[in-house]
């Protein structure tokens, strides 16, 4: 199914259920890459909402018909590369690091690009019933850091940035400590 391009709620509660009458124990499903709004592929990252094309009822509704069968869920997130097109390219070209017309960085070292995401992230994992989060990293953010960087400054996005990453986890773990 393309990791979750061409998958729905349908097809999702159907491949837990045929693991489990084959035999197969599973401590989690894994909706990987394509659950959200994206165009043309799972690489359309920077609109991290569940499609309700796909997911009328969101992912929860195979979250709890999981879970309803002793099985836990991962889903898949990577809300740092932002594409051309995607909710967060269109809204926040502030919160991003790189060129127009090109892939860019949500920059962690924004504290409002941060704090968005803190709320956005644990407001799915909440309304959505999500077990585990999966955090997934594509891009080589070194030239993002360097070219938003004087000569004489060269590091200090990357300290933000590594400083607003590692603030966004513990707020996760704090907000969900399992």
């Amino acid at each position: 199914y393309g990791e979750m391009i061409n998958a729905n709620e349908e097809n999702q509660k159907m491949f837990v259920d045929r693991y489990l009458q084959e035999g197969l124990k599973l401590d989690y499903w894994w909706m990987d890459a394509g659950w959200y709004v994206n165009k043309g592929g799972w690489p359309n990252t920077g609109t991290w909402e569940v499609d309700t094309q796909r997911f009328p009822r969101g992912l929860r509704a195979i979250t709890d018909d999981a879970h309803a069968k002793g099985v836990k869920s991962i889903v898949w997130f990577e809300p740092e590369r932002v594409n051309r097109g995607t909710w967060l390219y269109d809204r926040h070209a502030e919160w991003l690091l790189g060129h127009d017309g090109e892939n860019r960085l949500l920059d962690l070292g924004n504290p409002q690009a941060r704090e968005w995401l803190v709320e956005h992230v644990d407001r799915l994992i909440r309304e959505q019933g999500i077990d585990l989060y999966r955090n997934d990293f594509n891009i080589d953010p070194l030239g993002f850091w360097r070219a938003n960087d004087a000569p004489h400054r060269q590091g200090v996005t990357e300290i933000r940035y590594v400083g607003g990453l590692l603030a966004y986890w513990d707020e996760l773990r704090h907000r969900h400590p399992d």
